[in-house]
């Protein structure tokens, strides 16, 4: 998976829609984890999906 060269944070904001407010002081792996979680569970659209499981580096 991954997205060479992108930081999680810059992830968050770009491919889950995420704000820079909304990032900060958060745990962004737990919280990266949990929307796929959501999304697998048909609870959300993420729009794109992780090949080797949701840890982008």
């Amino acid at each position: 998976m991954g997205h060479p060269g992108i930081s999680l944070r810059d992830h968050m904001l770009r491919e889950h829609g995420r704000t820079g407010r909304e990032t900060d002081g958060l745990p962004l792996e737990a919280l990266h984890r949990f929307e796929h979680v959501e999304q697998a569970m048909g609870l959300t659209d993420l729009h794109h999906r992780h090949a080797h499981g949701p840890n982008p580096t």
